[in-house]
């Protein structure tokens, strides 16, 4: 019973202090002052490429137009990297890109491996991408792809014991309250394609982005 849980809980870990100091803030969404490129040369005959920046957490309103976003640009199989950057140039097996909402440091992800050769063209792709999801509104088919995929996925979050477990402790770890599962599916439905265009501007643009590449290769210039 609960009653039980609670009297072996505290009974282990109820005389923990609580912390004098109060926890560290992170600013919220802002970039890098000065987005920085760095290359740690291996020899390697493919190069991995992370491009990454500081984004937003989901008690943040925006962030459910950020998941949307993001699943269009590099979600899966559909998404705007892996059809342009993998299926027409033929640049990359892996090319993706996901939000991660920690507690202290949210951050938004885009990677690839590609040939060495090809890094500097498939980055100057990557970042076409992230400037076209602010420059131009996603298609219909695109929105209802996207939104169709995170709705319908979302049970699968919780399909067994150990998940529903997990998720319980990630929602009261970030405080969002036990109905964020309702509160998910309905901001997430209400997205529009005018939403998306909006956060992309904040979040997703590509000179807000450092850039991280392992391979053996050059720097790649920062070229907009």
């Amino acid at each position: 019973t609960v009653a039980e849980a609670r009297r072996e809980i505290l009974g282990r870990f109820g005389d923990w202090p609580k912390p004098a100091t109060p926890p560290p803030t992170v600013s919220v969404a802002a970039g890098a002052p000065s987005p920085q490129e760095r290359t740690i040369k291996r020899d390697l005959t493919q190069a991995t490429v992370t491009m990454g920046r500081r984004a937003i957490r989901q008690d943040n309103p925006e962030y459910f137009p950020l998941v949307v976003a993001n699943y269009i640009l590099g979600g899966g199989s559909t998404s705007r990297l892996y059809q342009r950057v993998r299926e027409e140039g033929g640049l990359a097996y892996s090319v993706f890109s996901y939000v991660s909402p920690g507690r202290y440091g949210a951050t938004a992800i885009v990677g690839l491996q590609t040939r060495t050769a090809e890094v500097a063209r498939a980055v100057e792709l990557t970042r076409e991408q992230l400037a076209r999801m602010s420059r131009e509104a996603v298609s219909d088919r695109e929105l209802a792809l996207a939104k169709s995929y995170l709705l319908g996925s979302f049970p699968l979050r919780l399909d067994t014991s150990s998940k529903v477990a997990n998720f319980l402790v990630a929602v009261e770890e970030q405080g969002l309250g036990l109905d964020y599962a309702d509160r998910f599916k309905e901001r997430v439905a209400k997205v529009t394609a005018d939403d998306v265009q909006r956060v992309a501007g904040r979040y997703l643009t590509p000179q807000t982005f450092d850039v991280v590449i392992v391979g053996n290769i050059g720097p790649v210039s920062q070229a907009r």
